[in-house]
């Protein structure tokens, strides 16, 4: 079945573009030959390609070349995980412009994959690999974030948020489109009554939940106000996806990948999904409370607001996670993410602290 679909995709990125090599585990000896092309290197003896973690958005592998080996990275006309879902195969583009604007800043560079080469015909980015590596979505399986690790993201945020664009980065750094796919699945498609999502089938009384908000107008109004502000432009670089998947950590430390949803706009957007995903994870107050002390000159309203929205998409969105709980935990973070939304930040962290207790 695996090698069905694999071959089917494979077809479909064929026909949509017939000049552009499909790489893949599937295509060997084309993609070994297009890396060593590339990187003008000799492939050795046994080469092999794996695939390359969990991600959602791309197909991500790992090639071994002799003694080497290298991330290569391509964007499809679709969501690699979720086929039927089309996407913007322009974002390796936008990932590739990202990584060379923060390449002159080291504090941000220095907690990235270096960058190998970048082929925007083939919509395909290589990297150094990080050797053995793993990312933070074991958080959602108990694992706790420590402080030190709180402390160098937010220095990562804080030196992202505080790069100075002109005016070409910035329109290189639109990135409309990815934009207006995200905005279609975390501010629209959840609250969609009609989006045929079979909540129930996830977790068993997740759809009566999600019917609640659907029926609140005052929380659907105000989701919708916030994926405004979302679409509009600003000027501060985002990462766009500040999550546990997206941060690596390796013998060479935390890194942090996958920006494909980078763009420009309000920086607010990057502290609410990371505090939403400490949320989903059930990280002590305490870690909540570290990260909302980093973010005293931001706007508490957009971060409250984009924060409750976060956890209401991961829990009745396409996008899941590998949450280990029922109701007894979704419900109540549904009714915090109402407060959240409503700017009631101080009566959502008591809720959750209630909650943990």
């Amino acid at each position: 079945m695996t090698e069905d679909i694999t071959c089917s995709a494979q077809t479909r990125f064929q026909a949509a573009l017939p000049n552009v090599p499909y790489l893949s585990s599937s295509s060997f000896q084309e993609t070994i030959s297009y890396i060593t092309d590339r990187l003008e290197i000799d492939p050795g003896s046994n080469p092999r390609i794996e695939k390359a973690g969990e991600g959602n958005m791309n197909g991500v592998f790992r090639v071994f070349l002799g003694d080497d080996s290298y991330v290569l990275k391509q964007s499809r006309p679709w969501v690699e995980k979720y086929p039927m879902i089309e996407a913007p195969i322009e974002r390796a583009i936008s990932e590739a412009n990202y990584y060379q604007i923060v390449a002159n800043y080291n504090e941000i560079a220095a907690r990235m994959p270096k960058p190998l080469d970048a082929n925007f015909e083939a919509y395909a980015l290589i990297f150094e690999d990080l050797g053995e590596s793993n990312d933070f979505t074991s958080l959602y399986a108990g694992a706790k974030m420590s402080l030190e690790h709180i402390d160098e993201l937010s220095e990562y945020l804080r030196h992202l948020h505080g790069i100075k664009l002109n005016h070409d980065q910035m329109r290189k750094l639109e990135n409309r489109a990815m934009r207006e796919l995200n905005h279609e699945h975390i501010f629209r498609f959840p609250l969609n009554e009609s989006n045929g999502f079979d909540l129930d089938a996830i977790t068993p009384g997740l759809q009566e939940a999600a019917n609640v908000l659907i029926a609140d107008s005052e929380y659907v109004s105000r989701v919708d106000e916030l994926g405004s502000v979302y679409l509009s432009n600003d000027k501060t670089l985002l990462q766009g996806d500040f999550f546990p998947g997206s941060w690596l950590l390796s013998n060479q430390g935390l890194h942090v990948i996958d920006p494909e949803f980078a763009y420009c706009g309000h920086s607010e957007f990057d502290w609410a999904v990371w505090s939403a995903h400490m949320m989903l994870s059930r990280q002590p107050l305490s870690v909540i409370e570290a990260i909302l002390e980093k973010t005293r000159s931001k706007q508490l309203d957009k971060i409250s607001g984009f924060w409750g929205v976060e956890i209401m998409r991961r829990l009745i969105g396409v996008a899941q996670l590998p949450l280990n709980y029922g109701m007894e935990i979704k419900g109540p973070l549904l009714e915090i993410s109402k407060e959240l939304v409503a700017n009631r930040l101080e009566p959502a962290l008591e809720s959750y602290a209630q909650l943990l207790n």
